[in-house]
């Protein structure tokens, strides 16, 4: 018994220590309002839609927050089912749910990673690129742009062939296929985020569809905001 009150106690003080911490970076820790209406989470969700698949650091380097920040309002999304929370090797990503097929996420978690989408971009604008080439533009060791190209190869995102002395890197059409194929996925996903919303005491209301992207306005009580959010993750991963 000593041990289970010893324990909880702990755990308390951590509770209250983490609070601590959210509220001396200026973030308000709300009771009795729906989790989405709160700017910060409203900003990691449209950031995230934009950026499918990136882990805590990369996140709270985007939202200009400390780690522990940006795990505390990920956790809230996630256990309000607003996102999806996976392992990609030794990483945790996230992703707004039902944006991508289970299938898909550890190929968009490696395109949400900084060097493979960067090289995949170069590789993009300049096809037949060789490994010494990449390595320039990225200021990279050769050793780690292979590293990454045969990833982006295993993927099907690019395709390798040997010239002589040099090894050149072309795009495949995986891309534009995956983007074919997610016509009724980015559908589903509006209406599913509409739902969810709803399911967490939001009034959405969608203002514009647009090819890539949606505008809907966010409601309850008093609060009221308007976010784009990017809903066509294969057109704008690399942009």
């Amino acid at each position: 018994m000593k041990k289970d009150v010893a324990g909880f106690a702990k755990a308390f003080k951590q509770d209250i220590s983490r609070e601590s911490e959210l509220l001396e970076e200026g973030w308000r820790i709300e009771s009795g309002t729906t989790v989405f209406m709160n700017p910060t989470r409203q900003d990691i969700f449209v950031k995230l839609s934009e950026k499918p698949g990136v882990g805590l650091r990369e996140m709270a380097r985007m939202m200009g927050v400390s780690a522990p920040t940006a795990s505390w309002h990920l956790g809230k999304l996630s256990n309000a089912g607003i996102l999806v929370v996976k392992k990609v090797g030794n990483s945790t990503r996230y992703f707004p749910n039902w944006m991508i097929e289970h299938d898909d996420m550890d190929f968009v978690a490696l395109l949400a990673t900084e060097l493979p989408c960067n090289v995949l971009k170069i590789i993009l604008e300049t096809p037949g690129i060789n490994q010494k080439e990449i390595a320039k533009k990225v200021s990279k060791p050769h050793q780690s742009i292979i590293r990454v190209c045969d990833k982006l190869a295993a993927a099907g995102v690019i395709s390798i062939i040997e010239d002589g002395r040099y090894t050149r890197y072309f795009p495949t059409e995986l891309l534009s296929t995956k983007d074919e194929e997610y016509t009724d996925r980015i559908k589903l996903f509006r209406e599913n985020v509409v739902l969810a919303l709803k399911a967490d005491g939001v009034k959405p209301k969608i203002i514009k569809n647009m090819k890539n992207k949606f505008v809907v306005d966010v409601t309850a009580g008093s609060d009221r905001r308007r976010l784009q959010i990017s809903c066509a993750p294969f057109r704008t991963l690399l942009g």
